[in-house]
């Protein structure tokens, strides 16, 4: 799906609002749903404050669902000081900020690459984040973990498990039982 332009792309199901909100000034917000990125894409294309909270973090009552494991709903807004006095509004235990994360988990991989332009952001503001909090980040093995602890009727490798999980086969699975 474009824009008529032909260069806006206003991505996933909550491209509507989206497009909305970049578009038109007299526009406060708009919400929208994400259950696999249509909160983020358009975010990202429209150049637009977007969020996806955590599932159960905003009540989905009365809405049809697509896949209740990961349904959440989202707010979209052109500027920070409006997006952030809607979430204050809107969930209900987002303005305690006393306690900042002390722990920072990062995976032991080498993804992505720090002599790539994008390994290098990321590393730059991995940095940062640990300035602020005042911590470290520790390396975690994701995949030797998983190994180790991994239920018996599940692949001992994290990598064979998750090419038999895919998104669309989540939702299908949720959408059949929904029905």
């Amino acid at each position: 799906m474009s824009q008529g332009d032909g260069y806006q792309s206003p991505g996933g199901s909550s491209s509507g609002p989206g497009a909305g909100i970049a578009s038109y000034d007299w526009l406060d917000i708009t919400v929208g749903s994400d259950t696999g990125g249509s909160m983020r894409n358009p975010g990202g294309l429209q150049g637009v404050f977007a969020n996806r909270p955590s599932t159960g973090a905003v009540s989905l009552d009365n809405v049809l669902p697509l896949c209740h494991e990961l349904d959440t709903a989202g707010v979209f807004a052109r500027d920070a000081a409006t997006w952030s006095r809607v979430m204050h509004a809107w969930y209900q235990n987002f303005t305690n900020y006393r306690d900042y994360p002390k722990r920072l988990f990062y995976p032991n991989s080498s993804f992505p690459s720090s002599n790539t332009a994008s390994g290098a952001l990321l590393e730059e503001f991995i940095v940062k984040v640990e300035d602020f909090l005042g911590t470290k980040r520790e390396f975690v093995d994701i995949a030797s973990h998983w190994e180790e602890s991994h239920p018996s009727n599940t692949p001992s490798n994290i990598t064979d498990l998750l090419n038999t999980v895919s998104f669309s086969n989540l939702n299908t699975y949720s959408e059949t039982n929904l029905l």
